[in-house]
């Protein structure tokens, strides 16, 4: 299936281009993510390519702002070219983000794995519901107009430094074991890659504060 304009208008020769990413896209991805398609359309062209071949062939002849992982298939080993192509357009300065579907349906391994391709040593950690504050530290991403602190139900990375951790669990004074269960572990996750920037947006309930932070991270 070719590369297909999934909202907004056509790009224009100046217009920014989002690629959503979406090798094994669910049929309620759509209506799920209604409101953060919308969001990246009011200021980029939106097209989506849901095909390994779908993928290379507009890579190979065009160079989007930024582009979004929706889901997981981008581990599976037939998909492999298509991640050494993004890792080489992070890498010459583009912008690529994971998120959407992503986090709710990859293994411990296979999460290893992938950001292990990124030379990251980041691992899964773990999944809850939890109020976290922006990291004014993180650089790369705008922080005017993102939410302060919301609450989020996430799969979290570990094993993460402080200056990737682009939100933060706000700890909570009567649970002892907060401060082990939360060391060195985000939701959200920015961080620079060769002359561009990989994202990972860990919630798995497209909470608004979220839509905004991918948003933010694409640089619209």
């Amino acid at each position: 299936m070719p590369v297909s304009v999934s909202t907004g208008m056509a790009a224009t020769q100046h217009q920014k281009t989002i690629l959503l990413l979406s090798l094994n896209k669910l049929s309620f991805f759509d209506e799920q993510y209604a409101k953060l398609t919308d969001l990246l359309a009011s200021n980029a062209a939106i097209k989506s390519a849901s095909s390994p071949s779908a993928a290379l062939d507009f890579l190979s002849s065009n160079t989007p702002h930024a582009i979004i992982v929706t889901d997981e298939a981008i581990v599976e080993p037939e998909n492999s070219s298509v991640l050494d192509k993004l890792i080489s357009y992070a890498c010459a300065g583009g912008i690529v983000v994971v998120g959407c579907h992503f986090s709710s349906f990859i293994s411990p391994d296979e999460f290893e794995s992938f950001f292990a391709r990124w030379a990251l040593p980041w691992k899964l950690g773990n999944y809850s519901r939890e109020t976290v504050s922006v990291n004014h530290q993180v650089r790369g991403v705008d922080k005017v107009g993102l939410p302060a602190a919301y609450s989020q139900k996430a799969v979290f990375i570990n094993n993460i430094s402080p200056d990737a951790a682009l939100y933060q669990v706000l700890p909570d004074p009567e649970d002892e074991s907060f401060p082990s269960r939360y060391h060195g572990q985000t939701p959200v996750a920015y961080t620079k890659i060769g002359d561009g920037w990989l994202g990972y947006v860990g919630d798995v309930n497209a909470e608004a504060g979220s839509d905004l932070v991918i948003w933010k991270m694409c640089r619209l």
